[in-house]
């Protein structure tokens, strides 16, 4: 009977959701259960008969107050910040109690723990917000308010929100501010939008809008707002000045404008004389190839060459202007949509070199249709183009991670040295020099279209030889 009761005792105590521990009264272990294993990485056999310590580290101080306690005879109650065997970190709220013999000598230490990772790691995520608000408030970066949504007055507000909008404390306090003076009559949809909103769902997104400074200059803003719990018409209001910033962007979409308008106006005087060169080299080739020299047709050949050469640049910088000088306009897109349309594309150069193309299945992101065609085919044109002696092999695939969609384009080609792994996205990149055709655009252009969308492209060397692409775009969750 005394056996099957030990027997469950154990069982029980294997099946625990509660971490165990038992170590003898030098701290080294001599028994865990299958929760501490579960937890921490460690085997049973890997932990046993080694120091505790070489789970975690605690202070001098806590480690002296801990051993007093034990030592005392009384029960010890604390946190543990532990090592896991793979290198990562796990919190634990644990309980040391003390076994004594029949003599009442201590034989061992039984510690029972639980796993509170996640809530620590909540608890130090809201201290570090809570950190980095104060930091801003003390700061005054962000003006802050707190306004009455039923007549619009600004009850309080720092020293940032009246420099911004120039109005006195005085005349704060004198009730004279509102948010009707100071909303542009145009915009007054904005602000009544927002108190729906915040009404409906006690918070307001932060949203783009104006504000009129007193001296009747406009003042650009972001403004978010959340309702006081205690209050039915009271909220606060978090304001950023973002004048410099559309200041910027107007100046920048100015001369992106610009540069489109140069490109296409470059492009087509260059094209023009570039077409008349070629068809007179072609005139040429037609009329006295074989009549002349064969010197002479060489340069013939090579002369066409180069025009045809010429007006793929041209095509390809123009291509890459009017990246930049456009606004994205991301909408979700099918990946497994877009890569096929980019295979359709190259058809003919697939089946020329025999490739083997193959995919997993690809999620769907924020981007536009075309341009995430122009990824992909030159990322899958680059792999057949910088081939080695094997039948080329690509493939695509991808994953989500933090909200974005990472996808990875794997090659067996003749791969990029480290050192050239960041030049090869700059324009007219030729790490092989001349030995390949094509512009040395196509990366650059990919790099472009990543970046418009807030993703980011790099390149590693394959396990196996060959290349592998990376890039992320936000994913359609």
């Amino acid at each position: 009977m005394s056996t099957d009761r030990d027997q469950a005792m154990r069982a029980a105590v294997e099946q625990s959701p509660a971490i165990v521990m038992i170590t003898d009264p030098r701290g080294r272990v001599e028994y865990v259960n299958h929760k501490f294993s579960q937890v921490t990485g460690f085997a049973a056999d890997e932990i046993i008969g080694k120091s505790a310590e070489v789970l975690g580290e605690q202070s001098p101080e806590e480690k002296a107050a801990m051993w007093a306690a034990l030592s005392a005879g009384e029960e010890w109650r604390g946190e543990f910040h532990n090592r896991k065997k793979d290198g990562g970190r796990y919190w634990e709220q644990a309980t040391i109690s003390v076994i004594r013999g029949p003599g009442g000598e201590v034989t061992r230490f039984l510690k029972l723990a639980e796993d509170v990772t996640d809530r620590k790691r909540m608890e130090l995520a809201v201290l570090d917000s809570e950190s980095r608000l104060r930091r801003v408030v003390d700061a005054n970066i962000v003006a802050i308010i707190k306004a009455d949504v039923a007549d619009g007055r600004i009850l309080e507000a720092n020293d940032r929100f009246l420099e911004l909008v120039g109005y006195t404390r005085e005349e704060l306090e004198a009730g004279e501010v509102h948010w009707d003076r100071m909303t542009p009559p145009e915009q007054a949809h904005l602000d009544l939008a927002g108190i729906e909103t915040l009404r409906q769902t006690g918070v307001c997104p932060p949203f783009e809008k104006e504000y009129l400074h007193k001296n009747g200059t406009r003042v650009a803003i972001l403004i978010g707002a959340v309702m006081l719990e205690a209050s039915e018409r009271e909220c606060v209001c978090f304001i950023v000045d973002i004048t410099a910033h559309k200041r910027v962007e107007q100046e920048l979409q100015r001369s992106n404008a610009e540069l489109a308008r140069f490109a296409s106006v470059a492009s087509h005087d260059l094209q023009a004389p570039l077409r008349s060169i070629a068809g007179f080299l072609q005139l040429l080739s037609m009329r006295y190839e074989g009549r002349l020299d064969p010197e002479a047709d060489e340069f013939i050949r090579l002369a066409v060459d180069s025009a045809h050469q010429m007006h793929a640049l041209i095509q390809d910088l123009l291509h890459y202007s009017r990246l930049g000088a456009e606004r994205a306009q991301a909408v979700p897109v099918s990946a497994e949509t877009a890569l096929q349309q980019a295979l359709d594309n190259l058809r003919e150069a697939v089946l020329t070199t025999d490739a083997e193309v193959s995919s997993d299945p690809l999620p769907d992101v924020l981007a536009e249709s075309s341009q995430l065609v122009q990824l992909f085919q030159n990322l899958a044109e680059n792999a057949l183009k910088f081939r080695g002696d094997d039948v080329p092999r690509v493939h695509f695939s991808a994953r989500r991670v933090d909200g974005l969609a990472c996808f990875s384009v794997a090659d067996n080609g003749i791969g990029i040295d480290e050192d050239q792994r960041e030049r090869i996205f700059e324009l007219f990149a030729r790490p092989h020099g001349f030995r390949y055709e094509g512009t040395g655009m196509g990366l650059a252009i990919c790099r472009r279209i990543v970046d418009r969308f807030g993703g980011r492209i790099w390149a590693e060397a394959g396990p196996d030889g060959g290349a592998v692409f990376h890039f992320t775009l936000p994913s359609v969750t």
